[in-house]
């Protein structure tokens, strides 16, 4: 990222998100703007769960909305097309700030997998989907809201190093 000229630095209301920003931010002398529709795919009931059967309906639930079924709701929470409200309106404001610049967005795993897998092209859906995103990972998109998204690159690896991604940074889809 050290050779981009960054614009704006994006991340969700979860701290954690916010200080995986503080380098990029903090070296380029920008504040970190908090976009609450950046936050990952809710849970639901199933939030906290290490049951392996909640686990599998939380995926399931994702899977469906990757296979055209944005009806179907995470038990006790969201369904997918509020998902999508909330995060096009995010990626949208970052948009609209940076029409001609570049910004970064520090957001969630399953929430990047999934919100590629259904607003971008460039790869498969289901690739974008299933791809592994290791913490401090990057996805790189061109395009807006009104023409489209393309990913032009899926770098699944740490940016920041391996150390980065511990055991603690684990998300309950199965990827890191």
């Amino acid at each position: 990222l050290r050779t981009h000229k960054i614009e704006g630095v994006y991340a969700s209301a979860l701290m954690r998100t916010q200080l995986t920003a503080v380098p990029l931010s903090g070296n380029r002398t920008l504040e970190t703007t908090v976009l609450p529709g950046l936050h990952e795919i809710g849970a639901g009931d199933l939030e906290g769960t290490k049951d392996h059967t909640q686990t599998a309906r939380y995926i399931a639930t994702i899977s469906a909305w990757l296979h055209g079924d944005l009806d179907r709701k995470m038990p006790g929470g969201a369904d997918g097309n509020a998902f999508l409200d909330r995060f096009d309106n995010s990626v949208a404001h970052i948009a609209a700030a940076h029409p001609d610049g570049i910004a970064v967005a520090f957001s969630h795993g399953a929430a990047i997998r999934a919100w590629t897998a259904l607003r971008a092209t460039g790869m498969p859906s289901s690739a974008a989907a299933a791809g592994e995103l290791h913490n401090t990972a990057c996805v790189t998109l061109s395009g807006d809201p009104t023409s489209g998204w393309k990913i032009e690159s899926w770098s699944s690896g740490a940016l920041g190093g391996a150390h980065l991604d511990g055991p603690k940074s684990a998300d309950i889809t199965g990827h890191h």
